[in-house]
């Protein structure tokens, strides 16, 4: 899980720098542009978002075309140099668990100009982790949230449902 989420900000960090000379206004059309490239080479982020260094909303994309409002304090923290990453939660637009992932970014002397983000389909990584994973041939993994709701199972029929009281 942590390998998840520490690979889910760095692509983000990374994406950040190719997108530092495209962070205003004028240049919407190439930032656009590259936060579709960003999706595409990473589809497991279902929503990018730009902000300026005022914390506003430059552009927002989404492969599938829905997006969620953004995340005050993320994008505050990630004005002020620090990535932020949020607990796992069920998006009420995307149907899945996903990460809420800020990070700066930066120009060219390291001064935060704006702010990256992206929403991370967790649920889907967890599960192709899991999908693999047998015990004595016919056991499997199941991934829980500190509740007992399942977030990853082999059987998606069987996300969210609670087995807090099993064993």
């Amino acid at each position: 899980l942590k390998e998840s989420i520490g690979a889910a900000s760095t692509d983000l960090e990374q994406f950040a720098d190719d997108v530092a000379g495209e962070l205003s206004k004028t240049k919407l059309p190439q930032l656009d542009a590259t936060l579709r490239q960003i999706e595409k080479f990473n589809d497991l982020f279902l929503q990018i978002n730009a902000y300026d260094s005022q914390g506003q909303l430059i552009d927002a994309t989404s492969l599938q075309g829905t997006t969620e409002p953004v995340n005050r304090v993320a994008v505050a923290y990630a004005l002020e140099g620090k990535v932020f990453v949020s607990d796992a939660y069920e998006s009420p637009a995307f149907h899945t668990y996903v990460l809420y992932v800020a990070v700066p970014v930066r120009d060219a002397n390291k001064n935060v100009i704006g702010v990256l983000t992206g929403r991370y389909d967790l649920e889907r990584d967890l599960t192709k982790l899991i999908g693999t994973t047998r015990f004595d041939g016919g056991g499997y993994a199941v991934i829980t949230d500190n509740t007992g709701r399942i977030l990853a199972h082999p059987d998606p029929k069987r996300r969210n449902d609670d087995i807090s009281s099993y064993g």
